[in-house]
């Protein structure tokens, strides 16, 4: 019998990213089409993201991870040569003995926004079916100890304490789509039966499961969870509580968060930050017979790239770059018509801080903290012409948890 075990060591070490959104550079020419993308991208990096990727990967062949999980939305809108780019970017890992691990993303599988873009217009370019996702990522495949015959799910032997379950939470017909990618996910009933199968196959095998999907387990905020937090995650979470399920990975939101466990759910949901909004970030997983340990790490990608790269790239500060593309979209998308023209610097300030700082996992404030900002000028300005932020910021204040490290005991 082949051994489908990734490593035999005690202590495995997997990085997880989510949300790289990456368009081959193939697809585009600088234009106003291509710009009128980069405007509408919410804060996404259209442009570099060959290049941080690639970063990623020298960095791992250094650092020597088990694996690399991706949770989902590889891909800007499922174009079927960012799939194959991406793939090409990841090739080297597996000459080191690291194993990519891919879960498809909500605009990856027969997205009918898939383009390419020339100067002032865009193009229908080819999508991404199941079938091409199983071909460009067989190598992942191959290490699969079962596969689920309805969907893109599959499962992976970590190593003999630990089993990895991987599973496709998207919506999307079986031929290529001409509409818009569906938001939100469901699990179907015949992936329940094969996902219920493994739960009890690990159990027999005395194997702790970690489970990665691209929607959220559970509601990360409670004003944005539409289309966000899995259509049946209640039966879900049933599962995993009858089977003692305690760490699950998702992505989707952007943000970087960790909740739970809840609802009588013994699992806690880390929702991986976007690798492509905010700042370059990966979650780092150690585990052992004792526990998983989970911390939240960055890179500055120009520490990874040549200096030709480099001067291509045309970038010093690669975080800092995101940060501002962060600042500049969230001033774009926050209206301040109704502010005194002095006031609004102060204002945009304090939202792109909130808003953040959210997305890089860092809202855990303590008391002082929260009456400092409760009792500021904007903010009370916001709640006077904007009332409606104000449970929007409410919810960040009621974060208990640092969403960037987490300890779970067995």
């Amino acid at each position: 019998m082949i051994d489908k075990k990734l490593t035999s060591t005690d202590k495995p070490k997997i990085w997880v990213i989510s949300d790289t959104h990456l368009i081959s550079q193939d697809l585009y020419l600088d234009g106003p089409a291509f710009q009128k993308m980069r405007d509408t991208a919410a804060g996404k990096d259209l442009d570099h993201q060959e290049y941080a990727l690639t970063a990623l990967v020298r960095k791992a062949i250094v650092d020597k991870p088990d694996a690399i999980v991706i949770t989902g939305d590889l891909t800007f809108n499922g174009e079927l040569k960012s799939a194959e780019r991406l793939a090409e970017i990841f090739q080297p890992l597996t000459e080191h003995g690291i194993t990519l691990l891919p879960v498809p993303g909500n605009h990856d599988i027969n997205d009918g926004w898939a383009r390419e873009f020339s100067q002032e217009r865009q193009y229908l370019t080819k999508q991404i079916s199941p079938e091409d996702w199983k071909r460009i990522f067989s190598a992942s495949y191959d290490k699969a100890y079962h596969e689920d015959d309805s969907s893109l799910s599959y499962s992976v032997l970590l190593n003999d304490n630990y089993r990895l379950i991987l599973m496709d939470s998207c919506i999307y017909g079986e031929q290529a789509s001409t509409s818009a990618p569906n938001t939100n996910g469901r699990l179907s009933e015949a992936e329940f039966a094969w996902l219920e199968d493994e739960l009890l196959d690990a159990q027999r095998q005395n194997q702790r499961v970690v489970y990665f999907m691209h929607h959220n387990l559970y509601a990360h905020h409670k004003m944005v969870y539409r289309g966000f937090v899995l259509d049946n995650a209640d039966r879900l979470q049933e599962l995993f509580a009858k089977y003692q399920v305690k760490l699950a990975f998702t992505g989707h939101i952007h943000a970087q968060n960790i909740a739970g466990p809840m609802n009588d759910c013994p699992a806690v949901d880390i929702a991986t930050g976007a690798y492509s909004v905010a700042e370059t970030n990966y979650g780092e997983a150690i585990f052992s017979n004792e526990g998983i340990d989970y911390q939240y790490q960055t890179l500055e990608i120009t520490d990874y790239l040549t200096d030709s790269e480099k001067k291509s790239l045309g970038i010093d500060n690669f975080n800092k770059y995101l940060t501002q593309v962060f600042r500049e979209t969230d001033n774009a998308q926050n209206s301040t018509k109704r502010f005194d023209q002095a006031d609004v610097p102060a204002v945009h300030e304090f939202m792109f801080k909130m808003n953040y700082n959210y997305f890089v996992g860092m809202s855990l404030y303590n008391r002082e903290e929260k009456e400092n900002l409760a009792t500021s000028r904007p903010y009370q300005l916001l709640v006077k012409n904007l009332p409606g932020m104000k449970n929007y910021f409410a919810e960040f204040w009621q974060i208990k948890q640092d969403s960037r490290k987490l300890h779970i005991r067995y």
